[in-house]
């Protein structure tokens, strides 16, 4: 048995998982690390970055994205349900009305038509219910739960074709579909517009594809084409996690001696050696020269 404690770190979007593995095991990071990689996803993805002319502001080019959404949908979906991310709750409103004057992308199955207009009588928000007689749908926080719970579970059953979310619809509600389209990648944030977090974006595309029912996922991501190449990069080349310590290291060194009443230097060798710094330091030692 172990001597020492047991730790299980499990994560979908950390590409170097060896140096965490290195850190945590103190130095014997592949007799530790097991890594399960895309091919061990029960559904392929298929990711598509899609880059787009930016507008005068980013108001004007997340309300142009709406035009492209159709050819998008027709192009990847395979006729089979999507989920389109958008900033904001009005953005994702808005959204829905515009693909509302697309007759050929809402439900047109007889029988999901009338399981369509006899949920919209439970629904109690005007908007959503006039959406979901079409089979489409909003998902955000602005709506009571029970609207949110019907409109999900229609969308499980592909009577809602296409739904519009916000992006915490990725993090805490388990309902993947066969296309996830994010519409912009900007969102605000408390000084102004900034791009999403490559690991927030990691959790938005890995609701494409859902098992035992699609022999594939598709995740297409419109984003303004200053950005294109980058979102490349984060998405199919990885991000490689760094170590933030060597920026407060004065403060870390001090907190470590007012906790100990004698902190040698051997033992500050010994904690230094125990961070995740020193694991990254012997990997990528230029990012951590300056």
């Amino acid at each position: 048995p172990p001597s020492g404690p047991r730790f299980v770190a499990v994560s979908a979007t950390i590409p170097n998982v060896a140096d965490i593995g290195e850190w945590l095991c103190g130095g014997v990071g592949e007799d530790c690390v097991r890594v399960f990689g895309p091919e061990h996803r029960p559904v392929p993805l298929q990711i598509v970055i899609k880059a787009c002319r930016s507008g005068r502001n980013e108001f004007m080019f997340q309300e142009s994205l709406n035009k492209d959404l159709p050819a998008v949908i027709r192009q990847y979906s395979g006729g089979r349900s999507a989920l389109v991310f958008c900033v904001t709750k009005r953005a994702c409103e808005t959204a829905a009305k515009a693909m509302s004057r697309e007759p050929e992308l809402l439900q047109r199955d007889p029988a999901m038509q009338a399981v369509l207009a006899e949920q919209a009588r439970r629904i109690s928000d005007p908007g959503l219910q006039s959406l979901i007689r079409v089979g489409l749908a909003v998902h955000h926080a602005g709506l009571n739960p029970e609207d949110r719970r019907i409109a999900s579970d229609l969308f499980t059953q592909e009577a809602v074709v296409v739904m519009f979310c916000t992006q915490t619809l990725a993090l805490g509600v388990n309902l993947p579909a066969r296309l996830v389209i994010v519409k912009g990648t900007t969102a605000y944030r408390d000084d102004g517009w900034e791009e999403y977090d490559p690991l927030e974006m990691q959790q938005i595309v890995g609701r494409a594809g859902r098992p035992q029912f699609d022999t594939q996922g598709v995740a297409v991501i419109l984003t303004e084409q200053a950005h294109a190449d980058i979102w490349r990069r984060q998405l199919l080349g990885g991000t490689v996690i760094e170590s933030h310590l060597k920026d407060w290291l004065p403060e870390a060194i001090l907190a470590e001696v007012v906790a100990q009443a004698r902190l040698t230097p051997a033992a500050l060798a010994t904690w230094l050696h125990a961070t995740f710094l020193r694991a990254r330091c012997g990997k990528a030692p230029a990012a951590y020269a300056a």
